[in-house]
């Protein structure tokens, strides 16, 4: 009898050692946070959260364990991952970041992944390829009981709606941010139009990758603004792809400069890009003869508008659109009414027309990136 005791005790050890084995493993394709000691804790009470649908998706904590889908593939998203980060810690829940490196395949298995691990409660997603991503988001996430916030890029074929809530998409609870929505492109170009004296100039237009939201909206906003006679001192011949990078955007405005010497504006859709470009136009010995106008405000646009290299800037703000998308989870799943569309403006600056920052008044601004 004493030696089945022993027995039994042995036996109970060793189940609990295995249990707290599985507890403790994770998944090494991402990076988690905690913001608090109790990041899984129910709520005493059922929330609805509605996403459009009719039907809407009951949860069961006030904790959310949220995936956030993203990448880091430039200074900006960075700031933006950063924010996420920040807000999570402050509100208390779970963070888990997934970087894609800027490949919307990868990205596509990690939500699938994630979708199949069933240890979130949410996701933020920053969808690379925002039509593709749409029906995982909107329907299998939702089949899932797993509410969505789309984060600086809309899902579903929508980069190109206008500023406000046709960005969101049913299946979603809200969509946060859109730096480069058609209406604020669209303000960029004629503020250049405006700027580039009279006669017309000949003029390229330097966007991201062909599938990206960025580029598909930016190039939207351009044959709108052509069509309607927006910008007549600007003859955009030339629609050049980028990765987004410095040395892309350097190497791309050198091949553009030497077999386009007629090229005298350049318009880029983002800091690292510009930067690029910079150093190319100052290469060729085009200092003052090819004018330059960046969107983004970053910390380097704003070296350059202060060395003379660049004309001006438009703002975006990711730290805090992150912190927005985190917001937007937490208090969904603490009940409260969530807008659909949450985009952040400053004074001078409404939704449709980003503020505009040049030499008269950078002092006053701080860029988030």
């Amino acid at each position: 009898m004493r030696r089945l005791k022993v027995v039994a005790v042995l036996l109970g050890v060793a189940a609990m050692m295995a249990l707290a084995a599985c507890g403790s493993s994770k998944s090494n394709s991402s990076s988690s946070t905690s913001g608090g000691s109790n990041t899984t804790a129910s709520s005493s009470r059922a929330v609805s959260i509605d996403v459009g649908l009719g039907r809407p998706i009951v949860v069961h904590t006030n904790k959310p364990r949220i995936a956030f889908l993203g990448t880091s593939g430039n200074l900006l998203l960075k700031a933006q991952i950063q924010g996420v980060q920040d807000e999570a810690k402050a509100r208390g829940v779970d963070l888990t970041v997934f970087d894609s490196k800027f490949d919307p395949t990868v990205q596509m298995q990690q939500v699938q992944n994630a979708l199949q691990q069933k240890r979130f409660d949410a996701f933020i997603v920053v969808p690379l390829d925002s039509n593709a991503m749409c029906p995982v988001l909107t329907r299998q996430a939702v089949a899932q009981g797993i509410p969505v916030v789309t984060n600086n890029v809309p899902l579903c074929n929508r980069v190109s709606k206008p500023e406000g809530d046709q960005l969101w998409s049913p299946g979603t609870i809200a969509h946060v941010g859109w730096t480069a929505t058609v209406d604020a492109n669209r303000s960029m170009y004629r503020e250049v139009n405006r700027r580039v004296g009279p006669g017309v100039h000949t003029a390229a237009l330097l966007v991201g990758p062909p599938l990206i939201g960025g580029t598909i909206s930016s190039i939207a906003a351009l044959r709108q603004s052509e069509a309607a006679g927006e910008i007549p001192h600007l003859n955009v011949k030339y629609v050049i792809n980028t990765d987004f990078t410095t040395p892309d955007g350097l190497a791309k405005t050198q091949t553009l400069l030497q077999a386009h010497p007629d090229v005298d504006t350049i318009m880029t859709i983002y800091s690292d890009t510009t930067i690029g470009a910079i150093k190319a136009v100052q290469a060729a010995g085009k200092e003052g003869k090819v004018k330059l106008y960046d969107q983004g405000a970053s910390g380097q646009s704003l070296a350059a508008i202060r060395a003379g290299q660049l004309e001006m800037t438009t703002a975006f703000f990711p730290y805090t659109f992150g912190k927005q998308a985190v917001d937007a989870v937490v208090d969904a799943f603490e009940g409260k009414r969530v807008p659909r569309w949450i985009g952040q403006y400053v004074q001078g600056s409404t939704p449709g027309n980003p503020l505009v920052i040049d030499k008269s008044n950078i002092n006053s601004f701080r860029p988030e990136y």
